[in-house]
Order: structure tokens, then sequence, then C-alpha cells
């Protein structure tokens, strides 16, 4: 019953953080599921509507995701939302993130173009020095933080987003 803001937060629990904020009906109907695991719900939530970035074999790894989630993979997981309910982020503001990004080159290609669009919503910003390593790992705090930009931003009708205004 705690929330432990420092503590890193799973993929498994992100999942389960995503469809109890964007999917919550959807995730009421598949509470069926629990039995398999306590976030396949939301796994299979996610997945059917076209927002599980790795796809079905890794949703329902626990090995795979009960892992600490990384930065690459909760862009990934939170661009995959955004598209799968119909907003997008012009060409424009993803060129100017990709700019910004100090270590842009170091990111894999995969991930590049969910990154500059959280990037460029003000979603889940860069470090002080432009980069936005990638490969660290994210608390229950950052988490919780990065989902309030999000509602933010997809507060409004879907189409093409503009950035949060940053606190």
């Amino acid at each position: 019953g705690t929330f432990r803001p420092a503590e890193s937060v799973t993929r498994a629990q992100f999942c389960v953080m995503l469809a109890r904020a964007f999917y919550p009906r959807e995730l009421e109907a598949n509470a069926h599921l629990k039995s398999s695991g306590w976030f396949i719900p939301s796994a299979a939530v996610l997945e059917a509507h076209g927002a599980a970035p790795y796809g079905h074999n890794h949703l329902v790894d626990p090995a795979v995701m009960n892992s600490s989630i990384t930065r690459n993979d909760m862009a990934h997981f939170m661009s995959c939302v955004m598209t799968a309910k119909g907003y997008t982020v012009s060409d424009e503001a993803k060129a100017a993130a990709q700019e910004k990004i100090t270590d842009y080159a170091n990111i894999p290609e995969s991930y590049r173009d969910a990154i500059k669009t959280v990037f460029a919503l003000g979603i889940l910003t860069g470090f002080a020095d432009g980069s936005f390593s990638g490969k660290s790992t994210m608390t229950r705090g950052q988490a919780a933080r990065v989902l309030f930009r999000m509602s933010q931003c997809l507060s409004s009708k879907p189409g093409n987003l503009s950035p949060v205004q940053q606190e």
C-alpha cells in the first residue's frame, strides 16, 4: 500500500499505469485475465489497442515485464498509446527535439521516433547536459510525473499535439 517514489518502476507496473490512465473501461472488462498474472489484463488492453511496442510474447513474459523500465522503453510505450489514440506530433517539432538531444546518435533506431515525440511534447525530457540517456531506468515518481504530463497532452481532441506547459 505504499508508493515508494524513489524505487524503480518495472515494465509491468508502467503497463498497468498506462492502462489505468488511458483505458480504464477496457481494463475493467479484462479483469478476468488476472489469474494469468497481475499485469496481464493491462498488457491485453494495450495489445488490443495496438499500443504494445514489443508484441505479445514480451508482454506476457514475467522475466521481461518485471525488469526495470528504461527511458527508451517508457518513451516507446507512451508513443504507442498516443498513436493508438490518434494523437500526432509534427515533423518540424520532432526535428527540433532531435536537435536538442545531445546523445541522439546513441539512441537505437527503433526508439528514435518515440523519443522525439515525447521529447518534443515535454512529456519525457532530457537532462541538464541535453542528453536523453535512454538506457537509464525510471523511478515510480518519475513515471507518475510523465503520465501526468501525457494526460495533459491527451486532454485535447485527437490530432496534432502541442507541448505541455512545464511546471
